[in-house]
């Protein structure tokens, strides 16, 4: 009996280990989310660059560098924009505090904030939301979603991204209505890897008569970030007291 107990233990934890090792893979794009959001990736870096160019218009470029840290997060901007023979650049550097946005840009050298809405570059949640028409694959160790660009140009992500704020008025919607006409035949793809579910990429390119607009993302460093890395400095908190009318809360 004990030889047949020290044969069998061997096999039993290979079993147990083979069980383990063997979750059954998602099938559909709700499945992957529900695993994806079950993770919860609050501490990451993403690094993103994104360009909207209209021939004979406007060219626009923008690179954005973000750590976030449960729900603040440190953006640093970097746009361009070229039109009428004449380019602009402006560099922003932002903090987001709860509901609170401190933004500084370096060639004014002054602090600003705002509350309420801050800029949103929550694609996880995007995706989650767009479950119904995104269609899954796999490629090598990752999963992709292909979502339909047209189902989400209305959302906040890319309200935010397009400087679509405001987006329920009448210009809003009829802008709206141009990019989903742009967008009817294409995809954004978000990859996540196969064995931790941490999103990787976001990748999408649309071109038609001429106007063009594409964006890739890299996420990295999840749970990493600490929240020291980006908490609001003490100079922008202080400089945003000292604009403040007397007698009124900065």
């Amino acid at each position: 009996m004990k030889k047949t107990m020290k044969c069998a233990s061997p096999l039993l934890v290979a079993v147990l280990l083979l069980a383990g090792c063997c979750e059954k893979a998602p099938e559909t794009a709700a499945e992957l989310m529900e695993r994806v959001k079950g993770k919860n990736f609050d501490n990451y870096n993403l690094v993103l660059d994104y360009g909207f160019t209209v021939p004979d218009v406007m060219e626009l470029s923008l690179n954005m560098d973000m750590s976030q840290a449960g729900q603040n997060a440190k953006m640093d901007m970097k746009t361009k924009i070229s039109a009428g023979g004449e380019d602009v650049s402006l560099d922003v550097e932002s903090y987001v505090e709860g509901g609170t946005t401190y933004t500084y840009v370096p060639a004014l050298k002054t602090w600003s904030t705002s509350t309420g809405e801050e800029m949103t570059t929550d694609f996880v949640n995007l995706a989650e939301d767009m479950t119904d028409v995104a269609v899954m694959s796999e490629e090598g160790n990752s999963y992709v979603l292909a979502i339909p660009l047209s189902e989400m140009v209305s959302s906040a992500v890319f309200e935010d991204l397009l400087g679509m704020t405001g987006s329920q008025t009448e210009d809003g919607s009829a802008v709206e209505d141009i990019l989903a006409s742009l967008f009817s035949d294409a995809e954004m793809k978000m990859t996540f890897d196969k064995k931790s579910y941490e999103p990787q990429y976001i990748d999408f390119n649309v071109s038609a008569e001429g106007v063009s607009f594409d964006m890739h993302g890299e996420f990295s460093g999840y749970g990493e970030v600490e929240e020291d890395a980006v908490a609001v400095p003490e100079e922008a908190k202080a400089a945003i007291a000292s604009a403040a009318p007397e007698g009124e809360e900065a």
